[in-house]
């Protein structure tokens, strides 16, 4: 799901690091489900504004500039930050460092995969005839069934949490959605009684 200057894909499941090196100054990338995760270090020596890291997450957000901690001397000094792909689909990004403003290591392309998510949609027809049950990937749409039948009673709605579900929404969970009836003896006429 995540490597660096390849073509190879990985199942999105995975948490692969890469690190690139030159030494005194490395980083790591991983991701975790959609999160992808960067941790730039400097060895010996503390970073400084000048010293910022690139990075272009190839889904069309805002390029970013970050700049490392500063810190008090010690053997490490590292900045961590991540970002969020908020929709299936294939990105490539990029990470440029740059050392007092020189480009400190090469371009690290990396390859992000999000595989959609699958929903299941279950039709519980409440004592009327079997509904099939659906399975969607997020952002698609509940395919409005054909009403189900029960003697005695006129489908009226689907229902989701007692309320009456929309169908125009994008589905984004797995859902049970449950017939309401109409029960017809309520409203059945007495013969010489106004109903």
């Amino acid at each position: 799901m995540f490597l660096n200057n390849s073509d190879e894909k990985l199942n999105v499941a995975d948490s692969v690091e890469v690190v690139e090196n030159n030494n005194d100054n490395w980083y790591t990338v991983s991701i975790v489900e959609r999160t992808v995760t960067i941790k730039a270090s400097h060895l010996y020596h503390p970073p400084f504004a000048s010293d910022p890291l690139v990075v272009d997450w190839g889904d069309g957000t805002d390029i970013i500039t970050v700049e490392p901690d500063v810190g008090t001397p010690s053997n490490e000094y590292s900045t961590t930050f991540w970002h969020t792909y908020q929709l299936p689909g294939e990105y490539t990004g990029t990470i440029d460092w740059y050392l007092g403003g020189t480009h400190l290591l090469n371009t690290t392309e990396f390859k992000v995969i999000i595989d959609p998510k699958t929903y299941a949609v279950s039709f519980n027809a409440n004592g009327g005839s079997e509904v099939e049950s659906q399975t969607l990937e997020e952002g698609e749409y509940v395919i409005r069934p054909e009403d189900p039948t029960k003697e005695n009673y006129v489908f009226w709605y689907w229902s989701n949490d007692s309320s009456e579900f929309d169908f125009s929404n994008a589905i984004n969970t797995d859902l049970t959605l449950t017939a309401i009836w109409c029960d017809l003896l309520a409203f059945t006429s007495t013969p010489g009684v106004i109903a």
